[in-house]
């Protein structure tokens, strides 16, 4: 039994080399020998190279297709009756800046009550109680930011994953190709 780059003979292996009609690659030429440089191989740089980008501010994000550029206001977005873009680039800032105020309200409700309740009904003991309710409350609260913040984040890159895709389906229609996914 053969295999194919055996030369011992036993088949015709010398129309192609002796590798048993296999190429190395789909540039080598046809005897298997490996071309010369710039006969087979496609050149450095042959393959059309993307444009190099700016990279953004660490820290910052990327700004997806169409995410409230072009006059794409709060009030515009927001009463968009049309549905014809995507509202959540555009108020996901004063989502936040409001859920921030809400939370810092709460916090401050808190810290009074936690400080002021205990101490009237306590004495001393009661305010060192309401110190400890102070640093819990803190907590409690950080941690309710965070996942505030963490639930508009997701809700803005699924927004930006659907932006790429439609640029993806936007520029496969312009070249002609038909798009995938689609049923």
């Amino acid at each position: 039994m053969t295999t194919p780059g055996d030369s011992n003979g036993s088949s015709d292996d010398s129309a192609t080399g002796g590798n048993g009609g296999y190429r190395a690659n789909r540039w080598s030429s046809q005897s298997g020998a490996t071309p010369e440089p710039g006969q087979g191989y496609p050149a450095f740089g042959a393959q059309p190279q993307p444009e190099p980008q700016p990279e953004p501010a660490p820290g910052a994000y990327a700004a997806a297709p169409g995410a409230g550029t072009g006059g794409d206001s709060f009030v515009s977005a927001l009463f968009d009756f049309g549905f014809t873009r995507y509202a959540t680039p555009s108020i996901i800032k004063f989502a936040y800046a409001l859920g921030f105020a809400f939370i810092a309200l709460m916090w401050v409700g808190y810290v009074l009550f936690a400080l002021i309740a205990p101490a009237s009904e306590f004495g001393g003991a009661g305010f060192v109680l309401g110190l400890f309710g102070v640093l819990v409350i803190t907590v409690g609260m950080l941690f309710t930011l965070m996942t505030l913040r963490m639930m508009l984040e997701f809700y803005l890159s699924n927004i930006r994953i659907a932006q790429s895709a439609q640029a993806i389906d936007q520029r496969l229609l312009e070249q002609g190709a038909r798009p995938t996914g689609r049923f």
